[in-house]
């Protein structure tokens, strides 16, 4: 089976460490029409996943590291009726690693209250 838009990643990744946790931010940006970017952050993760494994396995870290999968989908869409974006994560059914969120591209992103 041959997955459209399979080669497409996403925008932007942040790693981030906080306390006992380092996060992976995967933010895919979309103009208008958010259709397809859960795809794109899907692939972002797995480029994500093995640039951790790499690094824990080139530098020694240790190998119980709790790394945090985050996707962010931030775009212009208007909402209307009950499909406003997401104030809390979502696990991915696909890769559930993954929690998601959808935010409007307007608000601020604080990756200290993000990061939970």
């Amino acid at each position: 089976m041959k997955e459209e838009n399979l080669c497409k990643i996403s925008d932007y990744y942040i790693f981030y460490p906080k306390q006992d946790q380092f996060f992976v931010f995967i933010i895919e940006l979309k103009t208008t029409n958010p259709t397809g970017a859960m795809k794109q952050v899907r692939a972002g993760y797995e480029f994500c996943k093995y640039i951790c494994q790499t690094a824990k396995r080139l530098h020694n870290y240790p190998q119980n590291i709790d790394i945090q999968y985050r996707g962010l989908v931030l775009s212009k869409k208007t909402y209307s009726g009950g499909s406003k974006p997401d104030n809390f994560y979502q696990t991915d059914p696909l890769a559930t690693e993954l929690q998601h969120q959808h935010l409007p591209e307007k608000q601020s992103i604080n990756l200290e209250i993000l990061a939970y």
